[in-house]
């Protein structure tokens, strides 16, 4: 099983992007194998034109799109900005409109330095896992005192924590696995 894990954030020093490492680290712990799309590194324009419609689409959109078509299964990192995702993981998830998703895992992670760990961004990102007509996983990682789970080198320092990463990377590659099997 091949999982794409998305680490939305933009912003300099972002602690989302440690969780996306955690959760890459456990897919390939598990025998699996994993990357991460990192939208600060594959930064898109606004949209203008989908991927498909677009009469002239970048080297950057034609490397998302590879990526993308390898994901047997993903997981959407984001923070929580406002009661709600990072905007650059709805402008992705609208330039490839429904096709890598459709009818795959999506488990959602969420991030934040207090201690409800992003449960609204969470809430809503299962409604864009849905308009994308992919599966949402039931369970979501929420992140909460992030900065208290790591180390200077973001590595996982709390081992509870890490448990649960370690489960819910498994969780998804569970449900990929399964919705692979019924096709």
């Amino acid at each position: 099983m091949h999982v794409v894990v998305v680490s939305s954030s933009l912003r300099p020093n972002r602690t989302s992007h440690k969780v996306a490492k955690a959760l890459l680290d456990a897919i390939q712990k598990s025998g699996n194998s994993g990357t991460i799309l990192d939208l600060r590194e594959h930064n898109l324009p606004l949209l203008e034109y989908t991927f498909t419609s677009n009469p002239n689409p970048s080297d950057t959109m034609k490397t998302i799109d590879g990526i993308l078509n390898e994901g047997e299964a993903f997981i959407f990192v984001s923070p929580e900005y406002n009661g709600s995702f990072s905007p650059a993981l709805k402008n992705l998830v609208d330039y490839y409109a429904k096709k890598p998703f459709m009818s795959k895992a999506i488990g959602t992670a969420t991030v934040s330095v207090g201690g409800l760990g992003g449960m609204r961004a969470a809430m809503q990102m299962q409604l864009l896992i849905m308009g994308a007509f992919g599966y949402p996983s039931p369970n979501m990682l929420l992140t909460g005192g992030v900065n208290d789970k790591f180390d200077e080198n973001d590595k996982v320092i709390d081992q509870d924590y890490s448990k649960k990463v370690t489960a819910f990377a498994q969780e998804i590659i569970s449900l990929g696995q399964a919705l692979q099997n019924k096709k």
